[in-house]
């Protein structure tokens, strides 16, 4: 649901909403009879219509894109990744714990002032660096994963997608790294 706190009136309702409560005034002093019912019609069509048009401007998802420009130069995030175990053997490897070493790196031009964050489709969103990220300059984070008896029970392999990103121009842009697929596989017992 739009939060319409940050949006601002629009004229065009404000003028109309007018407009129409001078009608609804008017046909109900000239009908006394059916007053109180034509005027609580005519007040609910009144804040139908400037319920549709409240909001001039609707908050607009951020752009998202792989380089940006900042200060004349260019922000760009590569992902890069580290497994172990890469395999894993069933039922033994119930309970065993993978580890993803995730690495950052600002591969563009220009600083990157803003906090990155590491998404991967088995654990989450992760907060990988806060400071100020030089151009070559690269956060490292590690997250574990714990394998369960479902990731056996599927007799398949383990995969996800995870790529970095970062918000630039207070939130407006999502600056993002490609993204990088990593599987770690299921080998059959010997």
């Amino acid at each position: 649901m739009p939060n319409h706190s940050k949006c601002h009136k629009n004229k065009y309702c404000d003028d109309k909403s007018k407009r129409c409560h001078k009608k609804c005034e008017s046909s109900s002093s000239s009908s006394s009879s059916s007053c109180s019912s034509s005027s609580s019609s005519c007040e609910s069509t009144c804040s139908k219509t400037c319920e549709k048009k409240k909001c001039e401007k609707r908050c607009k998802p951020p752009k998202v894109v792989y380089q940006a420009c900042i200060n004349g130069g260019t922000a760009a995030l590569t992902l890069t990744y580290v497994v172990s175990p890469t395999t894993f053997t069933c039922p033994t490897a119930i309970g065993q714990v993978v580890t993803i070493t995730y690495t950052v790196t600002n591969t563009g031009t220009a600083a990157i002032k803003s906090p990155r964050y590491v998404y991967d489709s088995l654990t989450g969103v992760h907060k990988v660096g806060k400071c100020k990220l030089l151009p070559n300059q690269f956060d490292t984070f590690i997250v574990r994963y714990t394998i369960t008896r479902c990731d056996c029970n599927t007799t398949n392999n383990i995969s996800l997608v995870a790529n970095a990103y970062t918000p630039l121009n207070c939130g407006k842009l999502i600056l993002v790294s490609q993204p990088v697929s990593i599987v770690i596989q299921q080998t059959p017992p010997v």
